[in-house]
């Protein structure tokens, strides 16, 4: 996940990539031989809501890339 700072006068905003998150648990999900329903069934939501993540048509948050790494570890 590539995080950068988006600096403000009062605070630093993490940015998250999206593009490349949704791409990295893919590759990650496909090496570890887990479908997309498994994988999105561990972590509590819909199939094609994990899709539109990994297409980046939905947008990434912590919880959900916790979700994802604990998902795909078998957690």
């Amino acid at each position: 996940m590539k995080i950068g700072d988006c600096r403000c006068e009062y605070q630093k905003i993490p940015v998250i990539d999206h593009y490349l998150t949704g791409d990295k648990y893919r590759r990650m999900r496909k090496e570890k031989g887990l479908s997309l329903r498994e994988v999105a069934r561990r972590m509590g939501i819909s199939a094609p809501y994990l899709s539109d993540l990994e297409r980046a048509k939905r947008n990434w948050n912590e919880h959900l890339a916790i979700l994802c790494g604990r998902a795909l570890k078998g957690e």
